[in-house]
C-alpha cells in the first residue's frame, strides 16, 4: 500500500501542464502528435491553451485532444479579478515578487511593456486552473503568448517551467516580448534545429547549456510510400506547395518560378494547399501571369486529404524566405511528411531547412528568392531519375530516424525525467 502511495506521489509530482495557443489549428499538427506520443509513453499531461479556436478538418482523436484543453480566453473582468485576489491571499510572496517582475520588466515600449503587465493580471485564470489539476511544471509551445503565459504562472505558483522555441529570426517582432526574460528564468529550453539553437543564444540570451534540440516529426508509418520516379518521358510534373499563405512562404517566388517553367514549354501542374492573409493576393498574381490553367488552389484541407494530394505528387516545393521583419521558418512539417511518403523536395537554404533538406543526398537546396533556381532544381530532377531514388530513399531513411515522433517523444521525455 505503501509503495502504491509513493508511486502516485511520483506521477503527480510529474504532471505537466502544456501552453499553446490553440491545440484546434491545422497548423498546429506536430504539437497534437507530440502530445499523443508522450502520453502513449505514461506521461501526466494537462492541456492548456489560449485560444479556442477549432478548425473543421480535425481528426475524432484531435477533437478529443481539444476538448480535453483548458482555455484562457474568453475571460471576464469579474474573473481576473476574484483570482488576482485569491492568489494574494494563498500565495502573497510568489503574487508579489512575479508582480514586481511584470512592473518592472525588461520592454522599454509603452505599449510592449503594458502588455507584459496586462498578461500578468490575467494569467492567474488560467494559474489556478494547473494549480486544480495538481500540475508540476509548466511547458510552453511557442515563444510568443504562450511563454509569457507560461512564465508568469510559474512565478505564482512557484513551478518551474520550460519552452519549445519553434522559429527564428523572432528578436524585433511586435508580437515577441520578453524574450530575454522568459529564457533566462525557464529550467530548460527545447528548439528544434541546431540553427535555432545559435540564433537563441547568439541573439536573444545565452542559455546554451540548457537548450535541447529536440526536432518535430511524424510517424513514417502512417504515410503510404510512393516509389519516387519522374520519368523522362512524363508528359506532366505535378508539383505541391502546403503552408499558410504569409510572406515567409515566398510562394510569390514560387509563382516566377511556375511563369518560367511555362515559358520554356514544360508541362507541370502546381496545387497550393493553405490559406491566410495573402491568399487572395497570390491567386491574383497567379492569373495575372496566365497561369490559371496550371496552378490550382485548394485552401485548407482534412490532413487525410493533405496525405492525399502529397501521394498524387511528384515535387514539393518548399520556397520559404527571410520575411521583411526578420521572421523566419522553423522546419516546416509538411517536408517530413513529403518525404515520408517518398515524394520530392525541393526546399531553399533558409533557416534550419539544410538540417533536414541536404542537397543531393535527401532533396535539392536553393537559395532564398531565386525563381531560376526552383526552375533548375526541378528540372534536373526531371533528367536524372539515379538522383531521385538517392534523393528519396535517404529521406525516408532520415525521416524514420532523426524525424520519426516516436523516437523524438522518448527524447523528449528523458528530458522532462532529467529536469523534473
Amino acid at each position: 500500500m505503501q509503495g502504491l502511495k509513493e508511486e502516485c506521489f511520483i506521477l503527480q509530482h510529474r504532471k505537466i501542464g502544456y501552453v499553446t495557443t490553440s491545440v484546434g489549428t491545422l497548423s498546429h499538427t506536430f504539437i497534437r502528435r507530440e502530445i499523443s506520443e508522450l502520453r502513449r509513453l505514461g506521461m501526466d499531461i494537462e492541456l492548456f491553451g489560449i485560444r479556442p479556436e477549432s478548425a473543421a478538418e480535425l481528426s475524432n482523436e484531435e477533437i478529443k485532444l481539444l476538448n480535453g484543453t483548458t482555455f484562457l480566453y474568453p475571460l471576464k473582468i469579474s474573473s481576473i479579478i476574484s483570482r488576482n485576489f485569491w492568489l494574494i491571499i494563498t500565495k502573497p510572496l510568489c503574487y508579489f515578487k512575479t508582480l514586481f517582475a511584470a512592473l518592472f520588466n525588461e520592454e522599454l515600449n509603452i505599449y510592449q511593456h503594458l502588455k507584459l503587465m496586462y498578461h500578468f493580471f490575467i494569467s492567474p485564470c488560467i494559474a489556478l486552473n494547473m494549480q486544480q489539476k495538481g500540475i508540476r511544471h509548466i511547458h510552453a509551445h511557442f515563444m510568443n503568448v504562450p511563454a509569457t503565459i507560461a512564465m508568469y504562472c510559474s512565478g505564482l505558483l512557484g513551478l518551474p517551467y520550460s519552452i519549445t522555441v519553434h522559429s527564428a529570426g523572432i528578436k524585433g517582432l511586435k508580437e515577441m516580448i520578453g524574450l530575454k526574460s522568459k529564457l533566462k528564468k525557464a529550467n530548460f529550453i527545447c528548439t528544434i534545429s541546431k540553427y535555432n539553437k545559435d540564433y537563441i543564444n547568439d541573439n536573444l540570451f545565452p542559455c546554451r547549456q540548457k537548450t535541447y534540440i529536440v526536432r518535430c516529426g511524424v510517424d513514417p508509418n502512417e504515410f503510404a510510400w510512393k516509389n519516387s520516379h519522374i520519368m523522362q518521358n512524363q508528359k506532366e510534373i505535378k508539383l505541391i506547395s502546403i503552408g499558410r499563405f504569409v510572406e515567409k512562404k515566398g510562394f510569390k517566388y514560387l509563382l516566377d518560378a511556375a511563369e518560367l517553367l511555362k515559358k520554356e514549354k514544360i508541362d507541370f501542374e502546381l496545387t497550393f494547399i493553405g490559406k491566410g492573409p495573402l491568399k487572395s493576393k497570390i491567386e491574383s498574381l497567379s492569373k495575372t501571369y496566365g497561369l490559371s490553367d496550371c496552378i490550382f488552389f485548394k485552401g485548407s484541407i482534412p490532413h487525410e486529404e493533405v496525405k492525399e494530394e502529397l501521394s498524387r505528387s511528384d515535387i514539393l516545393i518548399v520556397s520559404s524566405v527571410e520575411s521583411k521583419t526578420g521572421e523566419k521558418e522553423g522546419i516546416p512539417t509538411v517536408i517530413m511528411e513529403a518525404m515520408a511518403s517518398g515524394v520530392l523536395v525541393i526546399a531553399t537554404a533558409h533557416s534550419g531547412i539544410p538540417e533536414i533538406v541536404k542537397n543531393k543526398l535527401t532533396g535539392l537546396l536553393v537559395p532564398e528568392k531565386d525563381p531560376f533556381a526552383l526552375v533548375d532544381a526541378i528540372k534536373l530532377l526531371g533528367k536524372d531519375n539515379n538522383l531521385v531514388k538517392t534523393c528519396a530513399n535517404n529521406a525516408r531513411e532520415l525521416i524514420s530516424g532523426e524525424f520519426n515522433i516516436k523516437k523524438i517523444a522518448i527524447q523528449k521525455k528523458e528530458i522532462f525525467d532529467k529536469n523534473i
